[in-house]
């Protein structure tokens, strides 16, 4: 499967189970001026719009970049009637945007799909002088909770396709020699979702790897997330605790 396609047939999970970014990560831009009203941001890999539609509500302008089709449209549908959102079908290695033309590039949980060589290339392209490049994933840490390493037990055992979680597979110094020498930090926050068993089930559904209903296992699956979330719930509710960390730098 390509990269390009691999959301196509979850787009409604994952518009609706995949998390936000935390008010603390967006505070923390915003206090260091690494975000504001006057810039211009690329979100490359803007997928249904979770990311751009946070840009969107602090007033900034965003080239929502996306080359799944089904994600795409999905953000227009959902974004078209903010005047500061402009949906672009390109990719991170060619964006179509113009030389010099953004402040800021964001990439929300979408870095690791990249050509890293060939999207470095077009980054430095369209980015202005002093811009910043933002790295960014909601990770899925096991040691952060049971739940997880439950969760994690249940993807290893009934879906064939999962190898892991792709955005812990890039290693750290290799994220950080994307930026120029010296320029990259690091920052973590706090994030989490609340679910009921529909939704920890949709979370699961959100991803490329979950089997489908009509693949074989299909119900044992199930069968097993429920017994997850039967185990850690209270009062009919499960926290899905992540860490979202940033790479912030520029190129």
């Amino acid at each position: 499967m390509k990269n390009t396609e691999r959301f196509s047939k979850t787009v409604g999970h994952y518009q609706s189970y995949r998390p936000n970014y935390p008010k603390e990560m967006l505070d923390f831009l915003l206090t260091n001026k690494i975000l504001s009203n006057d810039k211009i941001i690329a979100d490359i890999g803007s997928g249904t719009g979770i990311f751009s539609q946070q840009l969107l509500r602090l007033g900034l302008k965003v080239f929502a970049i996306e080359p799944n089709k089904a994600m795409r449209e999905f953000a227009e549908q959902q974004l078209t009637d903010d005047a500061n959102f402009v949906s672009i079908n390109g990719a991170a290695e060619q964006t179509t945007l113009l030389d010099d033309s953004v402040d800021v590039i964001s990439v929300a949980t979408a870095f690791h799909w990249f050509d890293r060589q060939a999207c470095r290339k077009e980054f430095k392209r369209i980015l202005r002088d002093e811009g910043y490049v933002l790295l960014f994933w909601n990770l899925r840490l096991p040691e952060l909770a049971l739940v997880l390493q439950d969760y994690e037990q249940v993807l290893r055992h009934y879906c064939p396709t999962y190898k892991g979680i792709p955005s812990q597979q890039i290693c750290e110094t290799e994220i950080l020699n994307f930026f120029a020498k010296y320029s990259g930090k690091i920052y973590n926050f706090s994030n989490q979702q609340t679910f009921n068993l529909e939704g920890l089930i949709g979370r699961l559904h959100s991803t490329s790897y979950s089997l489908r209903p009509e693949q074989p296992n299909y119900d044992k699956m199930i069968d097993a997330i429920t017994q997850v979330f039967n185990r850690h719930q209270k009062n009919g509710q499960l926290v899905f605790p992540y860490t979202t960390k940033l790479y912030l730098g520029k190129l």
